[in-house]
């Protein structure tokens, strides 16, 4: 019978060593699983006349192939790297066909690591200002303060800035045609940077996506970045893997190393590279922690321009490049990772107080206690607080946030000094909307604390009382105060006053424990 040689679902394969590393100069041995000292040769053609070498030799990023299979009798494929280490066996391989007939499956689970790669809910800036920063789209959020220090402009969200003046810039997001499939995946819209006015002394002009926590997150893997982008102005952008020490006051360091640069042209084309996360020794970690990985895509600085680019992947290398392409999700899929729970969002259970640790991990009991540094001596002390140290540092006054000492020039000198900061009064306290610009209601500013329980009352409190008096001749209605008393026709005496007796005013309440996100 003859054979058939079989191209399988994955042409080509791609190994690696123990840290994730391509396995370079890897060799890899083909036997027949029914006899296992006959080798059996893989091939480079549908035919089967181009037998590979036994053993094949992966290339110097680990890949090797296409791989055309022959049909007749399963493999023993054994792969080793090149001092001779067993990485990877498998007896009875029989390369699986387009019917699926075989007990072999292959489940490639790709995990893009840029959260919202297609910026859904994406929000437009009809005008740039230099200096300012953006959200322009939902995106990876714990962990991240919202602050620009220290080199990082890192957000807890999607965001573009550059530096420079008098450019002339603005971002939207734009929905594809009906019928134009394009783009792999089929998305609903791309983002378009435009550069009407070139301005001068640019040295970035960025779209930021936060990864994770932690500058070590990632160290040494091989990984695969890649995006759509197309270019009227046929214009060059980069891309960056930023690894930011954090924030404080010791200079904390924020590493960027190039990916790639990738000059695009008229028409949509997909880009793509690999590369090696740097190792993070010798990085300067920052005294009010919140160091973490990101990746940056920088438009063309001091020029104008137009760029469209959408998909944006990174992810590590286990696959062949060219069978990956961007993982559709549903609008619930992408929903469920960019709607996640924020810094400074609050939620209500009935768990105690003393099990919020236990029952609510990275979250902190709302009793009016204070959060700050590992030496602070607060009730809440680690340097993970940082995160909502500054959103209420920067959002709520010191009045009803105060710090220790009183506050300084900014949340991270006076974190990085072990001031406490007391989170807002909330024992007992029903929680209201704030309307700092007088609307409509009185001025109620965020973390304010107002009202009580109950009330006394005083003279201005009591209404006027009319009393029908007589001088026998027909009858006088007179408006006397509460706790006025006057004397009528020399004969009728009033004297009525309050008994001082606080009054309740407390509306049906279920109380319940509240939380605040870290």
């Amino acid at each position: 019978m003859s054979s058939t040689f079989i191209l399988t679902p994955v042409p080509q394969w791609l190994f690696t060593d123990a840290s994730g590393n391509p396995l370079i100069n890897g060799q890899m041995f083909t036997y027949n699983s029914v006899d296992k000292s006959q080798f059996k040769s893989v091939f480079s053609d549908i035919g089967g006349t181009l037998p590979y070498p036994n053993p094949i030799i992966f290339d110097s990023g680990g890949m090797a192939g296409p791989f055309y299979w022959e049909d007749d009798v399963p493999y023993f494929v054994q792969v080793y790297d090149q001092n001779g280490n067993l990485r990877f066996s498998i007896d009875n391989y029989t390369p699986p066909t387009a019917g699926g007939g075989t007990n072999v499956t292959n489940i490639i689970d790709i995990n893009n690591l840029l959260i919202n790669g297609q910026l859904f809910q994406s929000q437009n800036v009809s005008s740039v200002t230099a200096g300012t920063v953006y959200r322009i789209a939902p995106g990876a959020s714990q962990g991240f303060p919202a602050i620009a220090a220290n080199g990082s402009v890192i957000q807890p969200y999607i965001s573009y800035s550059a530096n420079g003046s008098g450019a002339t810039k603005s971002i939207n997001s734009i929905n594809f045609a009906l019928g134009d499939d394009t783009v792999e995946s089929s998305p609903l819209a791309f983002t378009r940077f435009q550069c009407t006015g070139s301005g001068t002394g640019e040295n970035f002009s960025d779209f930021v996506f936060p990864i994770t926590p932690g500058a070590k997150s990632l160290e040494g893997m091989q990984l695969y970045f890649s995006f759509t982008g197309r270019s009227s102005s046929s214009s060059t952008v980069s891309a960056f893997f930023v690894q930011s020490g954090g924030f404080g006051t010791n200079n904390p360091a924020t590493v960027s190393t190039l990916i790639d640069s990738y000059v695009l042209s008229a028409n949509f084309n997909k880009f793509s590279s690999n590369f090696a996360v740097p190792s993070a020794v010798g990085i300067t970690f920052g005294n009010c922690g919140a160091d973490s990985v990101y990746l940056v895509l920088r438009m063309p600085l001091n020029q104008t321009s137009v760029v469209d680019f959408v998909n944006m992947m990174l992810m590590p290398t286990i696959t062949p490049l060219a069978s990956v392409i961007y993982p559709y999700q549903t609008a619930d899929e992408v929903g469920a990772r960019i709607f996640s729970e924020q810094t400074g969002d609050l939620k209500f259970c009935f768990y105690g107080l003393s099990d919020a640790i236990t029952a609510r991990p990275g979250w902190l009991p709302l009793n009016d206690s204070t959060i700050g540094s590992v030496s602070s001596g607060a009730t809440f002390s680690n340097i993970n607080t940082f995160p909502l140290y500054n959103l209420i540092w920067n959002s709520i006054s010191n009045t009803y946030a105060p710090v220790s000492t009183g506050r300084g020039s900014s949340s991270i000198s006076d974190f990085a000094n072990n001031k406490t900061l007391t989170l807002m009064q909330s024992i007992s306290s029903v929680m209201g909307c704030a309307n700092p610009a007088n609307v409509i209601f009185p001025i109620h500013a965020l973390g304010e604390l107002s009202g009580s329980d109950t009330v006394t009352l005083v003279k201005d409190n009591i209404p006027e009382l009319s009393v029908l008096t007589s001088n026998g001749g027909g009858g006088t209605l007179q408006s006397l105060l509460l706790t006025d008393h006057a004397v009528v026709n020399n004969t009728i005496l009033v004297n009525l006053q309050t008994t001082n007796v606080p009054v309740s005013i407390l509306q049906p309440t279920t109380y319940t424990n509240w939380y605040i996100k870290l």
